[in-house]
Protein backbone atom coordinates (compact mmCIF):
# COMPACT_ATOMS: atom_id res chain seq x y z
CA UNK A 1 0.00 0.00 0.00
CA UNK A 2 1.72 3.45 -1.08
CA UNK A 3 0.60 6.38 0.92
CA UNK A 4 1.32 9.95 -1.09
CA UNK A 5 1.14 12.87 0.02
CA UNK A 6 -0.33 14.98 -2.70
CA UNK A 7 0.22 18.95 -2.93
CA UNK A 8 -1.06 21.59 -5.42
CA UNK A 9 -0.45 25.38 -5.28
CA UNK A 10 -0.64 25.92 -8.59
CA UNK A 11 -3.63 27.98 -9.36
CA UNK A 12 -6.45 29.93 -7.63
CA UNK A 13 -7.36 26.41 -5.23
CA UNK A 14 -5.14 25.19 -3.20
CA UNK A 15 -4.80 21.81 -1.99
CA UNK A 16 -3.11 19.04 0.17
CA UNK A 17 -4.64 15.29 -0.17
CA UNK A 18 -3.38 11.93 1.31
CA UNK A 19 -3.89 9.26 -1.03
CA UNK A 20 -3.63 5.35 -0.47
CA UNK A 21 -2.98 3.25 -3.87
CA UNK A 22 -4.03 6.29 -5.71
CA UNK A 23 -7.36 6.79 -3.80
CA UNK A 24 -8.16 10.04 -1.92
CA UNK A 25 -8.12 9.36 1.77
CA UNK A 26 -8.95 13.15 2.84
CA UNK A 27 -8.23 16.63 0.74
CA UNK A 28 -7.80 19.93 2.52
CA UNK A 29 -8.45 22.41 0.18
CA UNK A 30 -7.38 26.51 0.05
CA UNK A 31 -9.43 29.48 -1.71
CA UNK A 32 -7.06 32.06 -0.94
CA UNK A 33 -4.96 32.19 -3.84
CA UNK A 34 -2.51 34.84 -2.07
CA UNK A 35 -2.29 32.51 0.87
CA UNK A 36 -1.13 29.28 -0.35
CA UNK A 37 2.29 29.50 1.38
CA UNK A 38 0.53 29.79 5.31
CA UNK A 39 -1.87 27.25 4.15
CA UNK A 40 -0.11 23.77 3.11
CA UNK A 41 2.05 23.12 5.97
CA UNK A 42 -1.19 23.59 8.85
CA UNK A 43 -2.77 21.57 6.24
CA UNK A 44 -0.72 19.24 6.09
CA UNK A 45 -1.17 18.95 9.65
CA UNK A 46 -4.74 18.54 9.76
CA UNK A 47 -4.38 15.87 7.44
CA UNK A 48 -2.33 13.60 9.59
CA UNK A 49 -4.28 14.34 12.54
CA UNK A 50 -7.69 13.58 10.82
CA UNK A 51 -6.77 10.64 9.08
CA UNK A 52 -4.30 9.31 12.16
CA UNK A 53 -1.64 8.94 9.65
CA UNK A 54 1.92 9.12 11.02
CA UNK A 55 4.12 11.36 8.63
CA UNK A 56 6.66 8.79 8.98
CA UNK A 57 4.54 6.01 6.94
CA UNK A 58 4.41 8.55 3.78
CA UNK A 59 5.84 6.94 0.98
CA UNK A 60 6.22 9.77 -1.49
CA UNK A 61 5.59 13.42 -1.94
CA UNK A 62 3.59 14.83 -5.11
CA UNK A 63 3.35 18.21 -6.31
CA UNK A 64 1.42 19.88 -9.09
CA UNK A 65 4.91 21.64 -10.37
CA UNK A 66 3.39 24.01 -13.20
CA UNK A 67 2.63 26.11 -15.22
CA UNK A 68 0.94 27.95 -13.24
CA UNK A 69 1.00 31.39 -10.49
CA UNK A 70 4.83 32.06 -10.23
CA UNK A 71 4.70 32.32 -6.71
CA UNK A 72 2.52 29.31 -5.99
CA UNK A 73 4.71 26.83 -7.83
CA UNK A 74 7.58 27.91 -5.86
CA UNK A 75 5.64 27.30 -2.64
CA UNK A 76 4.31 23.98 -3.94
CA UNK A 77 8.07 22.60 -4.46
CA UNK A 78 9.72 23.90 -1.79
CA UNK A 79 7.35 22.59 0.84
CA UNK A 80 7.19 19.29 -1.37
CA UNK A 81 11.59 19.30 -1.33
CA UNK A 82 11.82 19.99 2.25
CA UNK A 83 9.62 17.17 2.70
CA UNK A 84 10.80 14.70 1.18
CA UNK A 85 14.77 15.92 2.58
CA UNK A 86 13.32 15.54 5.76
CA UNK A 87 11.62 12.22 5.50
CA UNK A 88 14.07 10.66 2.28
CA UNK A 89 11.25 10.16 0.56
CA UNK A 90 10.56 10.54 -3.62
CA UNK A 91 9.78 13.45 -4.98
CA UNK A 92 6.92 13.33 -7.50
CA UNK A 93 6.44 16.20 -9.94
CA UNK A 94 2.89 16.69 -12.11
CA UNK A 95 2.61 18.74 -14.87
CA UNK A 96 -0.44 21.02 -13.45
CA UNK A 97 -2.14 20.74 -17.10
CA UNK A 98 -1.94 16.87 -17.49
CA UNK A 99 -4.12 16.90 -13.58
CA UNK A 100 -6.57 19.22 -15.87
CA UNK A 101 -6.90 17.13 -18.74
CA UNK A 102 -7.27 14.18 -16.58
CA UNK A 103 -9.71 15.61 -14.44
CA UNK A 104 -11.90 16.46 -16.96
CA UNK A 105 -11.57 13.20 -18.83
CA UNK A 106 -12.20 10.67 -15.93
CA UNK A 107 -15.19 12.77 -14.62
CA UNK A 108 -18.42 12.06 -13.55
CA UNK A 109 -21.19 11.42 -16.03
CA UNK A 110 -24.21 14.25 -15.67
CA UNK A 111 -21.61 16.67 -15.82
CA UNK A 112 -22.62 19.57 -18.09
CA UNK A 113 -20.45 20.58 -21.37
CA UNK A 114 -21.24 23.84 -23.43
CA UNK A 115 -20.85 24.27 -26.53
CA UNK A 116 -20.04 27.81 -28.49
CA UNK A 117 -23.43 28.05 -29.58
CA UNK A 118 -25.20 27.68 -26.52
CA UNK A 119 -25.88 24.21 -26.00
CA UNK A 120 -25.44 22.34 -23.26
CA UNK A 121 -24.76 18.25 -23.54
CA UNK A 122 -24.35 15.98 -21.12
CA UNK A 123 -20.87 14.33 -20.13
CA UNK A 124 -21.99 11.07 -20.79
CA UNK A 125 -23.02 12.11 -24.88
CA UNK A 126 -20.09 14.44 -25.23
CA UNK A 127 -17.53 11.69 -27.37
CA UNK A 128 -20.76 11.47 -29.66
CA UNK A 129 -21.02 15.35 -30.26
CA UNK A 130 -19.19 14.91 -33.08
CA UNK A 131 -19.18 11.68 -33.92
CA UNK A 132 -16.74 11.96 -37.11
CA UNK A 133 -13.88 13.85 -34.86
CA UNK A 134 -11.71 12.40 -32.35
CA UNK A 135 -11.83 14.04 -28.73
CA UNK A 136 -8.56 16.42 -27.73
CA UNK A 137 -8.69 18.11 -24.55
CA UNK A 138 -7.27 21.52 -23.90
CA UNK A 139 -6.33 22.77 -20.22
CA UNK A 140 -6.24 26.40 -20.66
CA UNK A 141 -4.39 28.22 -17.80
CA UNK A 142 -4.92 32.00 -17.35
CA UNK A 143 -2.10 34.20 -17.50
CA UNK A 144 -1.61 37.59 -18.37
CA UNK A 145 -4.11 39.43 -20.39
CA UNK A 146 -5.19 37.76 -23.40
CA UNK A 147 -2.37 35.17 -22.67
CA UNK A 148 -2.92 31.47 -21.50
CA UNK A 149 -0.73 28.40 -20.31
CA UNK A 150 -2.08 25.14 -22.16
CA UNK A 151 -1.70 22.28 -23.85
CA UNK A 152 -3.42 19.44 -25.90
CA UNK A 153 -3.89 15.64 -24.75
CA UNK A 154 -5.68 12.96 -26.34
CA UNK A 155 -9.50 10.84 -24.96
CA UNK A 156 -6.79 9.35 -22.55
CA UNK A 157 -5.23 12.55 -21.17
CA UNK A 158 -2.09 11.56 -22.87
CA UNK A 159 0.03 14.40 -24.27
CA UNK A 160 -0.07 15.30 -27.72
CA UNK A 161 1.08 19.36 -27.80
CA UNK A 162 3.73 20.00 -25.18
CA UNK A 163 2.53 22.96 -22.57
CA UNK A 164 3.54 25.73 -23.80
CA UNK A 165 2.37 30.19 -23.44
CA UNK A 166 0.05 31.83 -26.55
CA UNK A 167 -2.20 34.31 -26.77
CA UNK A 168 -5.24 33.30 -27.61
CA UNK A 169 -7.15 35.52 -31.14
CA UNK A 170 -9.71 34.59 -33.46
CA UNK A 171 -7.08 31.72 -34.84
CA UNK A 172 -6.11 29.90 -31.81
CA UNK A 173 -5.82 25.83 -32.21
CA UNK A 174 -7.75 26.50 -35.90
CA UNK A 175 -4.97 23.77 -37.30
CA UNK A 176 -7.26 21.60 -34.47
CA UNK A 177 -10.12 22.48 -34.25
CA UNK A 178 -11.35 21.26 -38.18
CA UNK A 179 -9.91 18.09 -37.08
CA UNK A 180 -10.90 17.29 -33.20
CA UNK A 181 -13.52 17.66 -30.84
CA UNK A 182 -11.63 20.18 -28.32
CA UNK A 183 -12.75 20.30 -24.84
CA UNK A 184 -11.46 23.08 -23.16
CA UNK A 185 -11.17 23.76 -19.83
CA UNK A 186 -9.65 25.88 -16.91
CA UNK A 187 -9.33 29.50 -15.87
CA UNK A 188 -7.97 30.27 -19.17
CA UNK A 189 -10.73 28.77 -21.20
CA UNK A 190 -12.87 31.64 -20.81
CA UNK A 191 -10.95 33.87 -22.86
CA UNK A 192 -11.12 31.89 -25.56
CA UNK A 193 -14.95 31.46 -25.35
CA UNK A 194 -15.26 35.11 -25.42
CA UNK A 195 -13.94 35.35 -29.03
CA UNK A 196 -14.12 31.77 -30.77
CA UNK A 197 -17.31 30.89 -32.70
CA UNK A 198 -15.94 27.38 -33.47
CA UNK A 199 -18.99 25.15 -33.00
CA UNK A 200 -16.97 22.17 -31.88
CA UNK A 201 -15.62 23.38 -29.17
CA UNK A 202 -16.87 22.26 -25.94
CA UNK A 203 -16.08 24.29 -22.67
CA UNK A 204 -16.75 22.68 -19.33
CA UNK A 205 -16.61 23.96 -16.01
CA UNK A 206 -13.28 23.34 -14.08
CA UNK A 207 -13.40 20.45 -11.91
CA UNK A 208 -11.98 19.16 -8.77
CA UNK A 209 -8.61 17.88 -9.13
CA UNK A 210 -7.93 15.93 -5.94
CA UNK A 211 -8.55 12.77 -8.09
CA UNK A 212 -6.70 13.27 -10.60
CA UNK A 213 -3.59 14.59 -8.94
CA UNK A 214 -4.17 11.43 -6.39
CA UNK A 215 -4.45 8.85 -9.04
CA UNK A 216 -1.48 10.36 -11.54
CA UNK A 217 0.57 9.96 -8.79
CA UNK A 218 0.31 6.70 -7.53
CA UNK A 219 1.35 5.84 -11.48
CA UNK A 220 3.91 7.38 -11.20
CA UNK A 221 5.02 6.07 -8.17
CA UNK A 222 4.69 2.40 -9.23
CA UNK A 223 6.51 3.15 -12.01
CA UNK A 224 9.61 4.39 -9.91
CA UNK A 225 9.34 7.77 -12.16
CA UNK A 226 10.46 10.00 -9.59
CA UNK A 227 12.42 13.30 -9.57
CA UNK A 228 15.74 14.71 -8.82
CA UNK A 229 15.43 17.22 -5.39
CA UNK A 230 18.53 18.42 -6.64
CA UNK A 231 17.54 19.20 -10.15
CA UNK A 232 14.23 19.84 -9.99
CA UNK A 233 13.12 23.55 -10.84
CA UNK A 234 9.25 25.22 -10.88
CA UNK A 235 7.90 24.68 -14.84
CA UNK A 236 6.77 28.06 -15.79
CA UNK A 237 6.41 27.76 -19.10
CA UNK A 238 8.16 31.19 -20.29
CA UNK A 239 9.93 33.59 -18.43
CA UNK A 240 8.59 35.16 -15.36
CA UNK A 241 7.19 38.23 -15.87
CA UNK A 242 6.83 41.26 -12.96
CA UNK A 243 6.11 44.64 -12.75
CA UNK A 244 8.23 44.87 -9.32
CA UNK A 245 12.23 46.05 -10.96
CA UNK A 246 13.46 43.86 -7.96
CA UNK A 247 11.81 40.36 -9.75
CA UNK A 248 13.19 41.88 -13.13
CA UNK A 249 15.19 39.22 -15.03
CA UNK A 250 14.20 36.22 -12.94
CA UNK A 251 12.33 33.31 -14.39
Amino acid sequence: MAIILNIDTSGTRGLVALASNGNVIKTVWNNEPMQHASFVQPAIDQLLQDTGISISEIDAVAVSNGPGSYTGLRVGLASAKGLCYALNKPLIALSTLQVLAYSISQQMIGTALQSNDGSVIDNHMHLDYKKSLPVMYCPMIDARRMEVFFALYDAAAQEVLQPKAAIVDVRFLQDYIDYYQVVAVGTGAEKWKNISDAGNVLFVPEPMQDKALCSLSHEKYEMSKFDSLVDIEPFYAKEFHSTNPLHQGQS
